[in-house]
């Protein structure tokens, strides 16, 4: 354990005021006060607009692939996917590397030296998509040559313009919901949204619409919106060349540990949709997306609270251990009975769902969609354990643990995939994410538990 985490824990032993208020806040008859206090906190407002913005990005990304599922092929639709996989793992990157030290590190610096900080990583944010443009540029060059499936090529080219400006988007995002400036994100996303879907609707209409123009209509939505933000919060920055280095150093030295943990969880996620394009075809990716999608109806609720969970267990982790153990159990109960809401509505539903959602050709995965939904009941439940696991400065355990998740995908998924297809890949997911996430639990209530169960009386 840090040595934060054990002052905390220690400074939580004395006199035992720390469970004694804990029990004191249970009692029946402050239930009335406490309940009042929750619907009108400032916790709740800032909860509220996290959702909405959550919301506003989760729709958004649902009615993109509800659009192209129903303008274009499974075969355009699963390519779509697979150039989404490859967004989604550069910004895991950008995320460990830049926003998970930021939200961890921002509260703790004031006025000129949390601009000077702020200044810091945004310039890390650029050289890192100039990294990503060099990569993508690398393979799309390779592709033009005949190596590799081709029918990515106009993908990984509409990327190599698009993937800066995604990744400044999610920047603003992620540096608001760290400053707790949640209108702020707000305004971004829905700005950014309101243009992405009016294009492809455009597009829809006119009969251009495929994969690789998505990713152009997309790039120009953020684009828009993430210069847009620069300006408008502009005075939040203040650049020191001396400090970027240093800066990144100290972020790596927390965001190494995150990267390597949140690459392993993300390809073990991510590494299915090319396994099935690889054994199966880009048309049955296609059917993989669909579900993927109709599984993300659940993403408002659970991302949503997710955005204000971080900032606010790195908040709580800052005055003890105690308040860390409670938000994290709190938010544990919670979302384990949203997610497990939802897949049993899935179980009814599902789908019925996919039919209305997708089309008829999508029609006979009901059981796919509800083993996918118990894999990301698995997954979210284990989430406050993860961010705790951060604040408590232990990444490490939290990369080593999602290495198992990666080891299942990787050996009994890759099986899974090659005999089962789609719904082999919902089981190896089911795998991985129930055993990472038994074993984090574990862990992290370990490290925490009170000083009591160590024969402290």
């Amino acid at each position: 354990m840090s040595e934060n985490a054990q002052k905390g824990m220690n400074s939580n032993v004395k006199a035992g005021t720390v469970y004694k208020s804990d029990t004191a806040a249970l009692h029946p008859f402050r239930w009335k006060r406490v309940f009042n206090d929750i619907l009108s906190g400032p916790t709740t407002r800032m909860g509220m607009l996290s959702l909405a913005d959550q919301a506003i990005v989760s729709a958004t990304n649902f009615l993109t692939g509800v659009i192209i599922g129903r303008a274009c092929s499974k075969e355009e639709l699963g390519l779509y996917m697979l150039g989404f996989s490859i967004v989604l793992i550069v910004m895991t990157l950008q995320n460990s590397i830049i926003s998970a030290p930021y939200t961890i590190y921002s509260p703790r610096l004031k006025n000129s030296d949390h601009a000077k900080y702020t200044g810091s990583t945004l310039i890390h944010l650029l050289a890192l998509s100039a990294i990503g443009i060099l990569a993508l540029g690398t393979a799309g060059t390779i592709l033009s040559f005949g190596v590799g499936p081709q029918n990515l090529t106009p993908i990984i080219w509409a990327l190599v313009v698009a993937i800066t400006f995604i990744l400044l988007r999610e920047y603003g995002r992620r540096i608001s919901f760290a400053n707790l400036q949640f209108k702020t994100a707000l305004v971004l996303d829905l700005f950014s949204s309101v243009v992405q879907i009016v294009g492809l609707l455009l597009l829809y209409y006119f009969g251009y619409l495929s994969a690789s123009r998505a990713f152009w209509v997309i790039a120009t939505a953020c684009s828009i919106a993430a210069i847009g933000w620069i300006i408008w919060r502009r005075k939040v920055f203040i650049f020191r060349v001396k400090l970027i280095i240093p800066d990144f150093w100290r972020n790596w030295s927390f965001g190494k540990w995150v990267f390597a943990g949140n690459m392993a969880i993300m390809l073990s996620v991510q590494l299915y949709p090319w396994l099935i394009n690889g054994y199966h075809g880009t048309a049955v990716t296609g059917v993989f997306a669909a579900c993927w999608g109709v599984i993300a109806l659940s993403n408002p609720l659970v991302v949503g609270i997710e955005n204000i969970l971080g900032p606010k267990i790195a908040h709580a982790s800052a005055l003890s251990v105690s308040k860390l153990r409670k938000i994290v159990h709190k938010t544990t109960i919670f979302l384990s009975v949203a997610t497990g809401l939802f897949s049993l509505l899935i179980l009814i539903f599902g789908n019925e769902l996919i039919v209305k959602i997708y089309g008829k050709q999508y029609a006979g995965n009901g059981v796919f969609l509800f083993v996918l939904s118990l894999s990301i009941l698995a997954l979210t439940t284990a989430s406050p354990a993860a961010y705790g696991l951060w604040a408590l400065e232990r990444s490490d355990i939290n990369c080593k643990i999602n290495l198992l998740a990666l080891c299942v995908t990787l050996t009994i998924g890759l099986w899974f995939v090659k005999f089962f297809g789609p719904l082999g890949a919902a089981f190896g997911l089911l795998l991985g994410n129930t055993s990472a996430s038994a074993v984090r639990f574990m862990i992290f209530y370990r490290l925490i538990r009170p000083p009591s169960t160590h024969g402290i009386n």
